[in-house]
């Protein structure tokens, strides 16, 4: 499992990081991807749907 997501301030959100991408998903009911980022964008609360 990742690691939580600092910006996003909620233990539902977690983050893998695999070569140069950053792959964001929620735990709740199941595993959501949210987003897949490379590493060099910035990752806010506004990229993702809360």
């Amino acid at each position: 499992m990742g690691h939580e997501v600092p910006k996003l301030s909620d233990s539902r959100y977690r983050e893998i990081v695999f070569d140069s991408h950053h792959i964001i998903y929620k735990i709740e009911n199941g595993i959501k991807i949210l987003t897949i980022r490379n590493s060099r964008q910035l990752i806010s609360s506004g990229d993702v749907e809360l």
